[in-house]
């Protein structure tokens, strides 16, 4: 299997920013989080649904989730922003619908990458936190899917503060 362009650049932009994205945390720097924080975390997914009577869907995909934290400024506010992307190993055109890979118009499946994350989170008075933006929702209430090779992500305001 000949591995396409986008998939040469994608996988190297991973695994540089991964590499090099925060020299002062993997060097065990006391100051590595004034500078923020970088965090990659990969998954392997193999999907393989046998369907009565219309075409098996298969897909076998690497995903990267990147994340950068940037420092607090002022004490008051830092951005969080990830990105999630799914690389195609496996996913014969003809064997789509697993949801892991962007399927297209011919049934054929790609690979892709998205700004999954963006969100401002705020410390108030009084131990408060105000989180805002598109972000993976962890609550006991809340929570948003996390089985597949990339989670899916919600718009919200979030207050968070202790009783």
């Amino acid at each position: 299997m000949r591995m396409s362009r986008f998939k040469t650049v994608l996988l190297t932009g991973f695994v540089g920013t991964a590499i090099l994205g925060s020299p002062a945390g993997y060097m065990g720097d006391a100051r590595a989080g004034e500078y923020g924080e970088v965090d990659a975390q990969f998954r392997t997914l193999y999907f393989n649904r046998d369907k009565s009577g219309l075409p098996d869907s298969e897909a076998f995909t690497q995903a990267l989730m990147l994340s950068d934290k940037t420092p607090q400024v002022k004490e008051f506010v830092r951005v969080n922003a990830s990105l999630f992307g799914n690389l195609k190993l496996v996913g014969e055109d003809d064997r789509g619908g697993t949801g892991a890979l962007r399927d297209g118009d011919s049934g054929s499946q790609s690979s892709y990458m998205k700004l999954a994350e963006i969100y401002a989170k705020f410390s108030l008075p009084y131990d408060t936190g105000l989180d805002v933006g598109r972000m993976r929702l962890r609550t006991p209430l809340l929570s948003d899917s996390d089985f597949r090779a990339t989670p899916s992500t919600t718009q919200a305001a979030k207050i968070t503060f202790n009783l």
